[in-house]
């Protein structure tokens, strides 16, 4: 992760990097794992229940 160039600058790119893959060990992520991931930056839908897009998750 820490190849791209905006996370290599960012002094807090470990944690970033941490809350978000936190159970991979790997430097890889599959699509399911980056489009996890991707979820939480969507806009929240009020008429739909998303656990992975809830508020509380975005916390």
């Amino acid at each position: 992760f820490l190849r791209i160039p905006e996370l290599a600058i960012n002094p807090l790119s470990e944690r970033i990097v941490h809350s978000f893959f936190a159970d991979s060990t790997d430097d890889r992520v599959n699509f399911l794992q980056f489009m996890r991931v991707l979820s939480h930056f969507r806009p929240i839908r009020k008429n739909r229940e998303n656990r992975l897009n809830s508020r509380e998750e975005k916390l």
